[in-house]
């Protein structure tokens, strides 16, 4: 899916077995945060909410995490816009959409699995 975020275009792997948006930011410098073929989240650009998030996933024999501070911005999708969308600006990630070149997750699962806007509602 092509999703803005920071009035910049980003690739997302949408997945039905989550509820997060996140999207990985220029704090993270795991080499597996280098395989993304889109530009980071500029952490300067970040409304920071005050939360953290370490979201876990079983995509794997040994799963694997996205963690980073929970953020605002306006999220636009097929010209449909949010603004104050929570979302995670990931600094550290081994998540294997992410080895495959996509800047991110877009969870379109069941509200119950949310984990971000739980943070941010607090």
């Amino acid at each position: 899916a092509r999703l803005v975020l920071r009035q910049a275009y980003s690739g997302f792997h949408t997945d039905t077995g989550s509820s997060d948006l996140w999207v990985v930011s220029d704090a993270c410098k795991t080499a597996i945060c280098q395989q993304t073929d889109e530009p980071p989240y500029p952490t300067s650009s970040l409304s920071a909410t005050g939360g953290q998030v370490n979201l876990l996933y079983g995509d794997s024999v040994t799963g694997t995490h996205a963690s980073g501070p929970v953020g605002l911005d306006t999220a636009t999708i097929a010209g449909l816009s949010m603004q104050g969308q929570a979302f995670a600006a990931v600094s550290d990630t081994n998540n294997t959409s992410v080895m495959a070149g996509a800047n991110g997750i877009f969870g379109l699962g069941f509200p119950s699995g949310r984990f971000v806007v739980r943070v941010y509602d607090r």
